[in-house]
């Protein structure tokens, strides 16, 4: 049988490369869509209402059978009085129990950490048509206004985002399964 050694192979000039039969093994990342921008917070003032944060973030899967794997985070959460912050994710505007949290903190007033809101979470839409992803927040219990992706615990400052806090990220990768 012969080899054939190359160190590089080139498509012809203003050609593209096509491969439709590549088959990828299982958790190969097909493509990955990246947002990644500076946010002045969102204030949510009323109890167990799901607001919408942030962006939306979009990815359309190449197979039904791929999942996608989502990433997300928000440098830091302000709430004016103790109590806890729920947080989940939207899929094409429906609530599909890709990710739901709840956060408990401290019993302090003005409480302001880097308690950031990072999750992974999987998803297996079924389908090769676009895929938009929404995060939501509530307070569920106690705090009476809560800031996501703030830095600051002053909630007469208008200053939500400085020192980085303001950055928030949000990841799809989609799967082959």
């Amino acid at each position: 049988m012969s080899k054939i050694y190359v160190d590089e192979i080139l498509p012809k000039e203003n050609a593209q490369i096509s491969a439709p039969n590549l088959q990828l093994p299982a958790g190969s990342v097909i493509q990955t869509v990246t947002d990644q921008y500076s946010y002045v917070g969102t204030t949510i003032t009323t109890q167990g209402t799901w607001t919408n944060v942030g962006r939306t973030i979009s990815i359309t899967p190449t197979s039904t059978n791929s999942k996608i794997v989502l990433m997300h985070y928000a440098g830091g959460m302000a709430l004016n009085d103790p109590g806890s912050i729920g947080l989940r994710v939207l899929r094409n505007g429906s609530l599909t129990n890709i990710f739901q949290s709840r956060h408990g903190y401290h019993s302090a007033t003005n409480f302001w950490g880097s308690v950031s809101f990072t999750f992974v979470g999987f998803d297996e839409p079924n389908s090769t048509a676009e895929q938009t992803y929404q995060i939501q927040l509530a307070m569920q219990n106690g705090s009476s206004q809560i800031r996501y992706n703030s830095n600051t615990s002053s909630f007469g400052s208008s200053n939500l985002a400085v020192d980085g806090h303001g950055t928030v990220q949000f990841i799809l990768q989609e799967i082959a399964q």
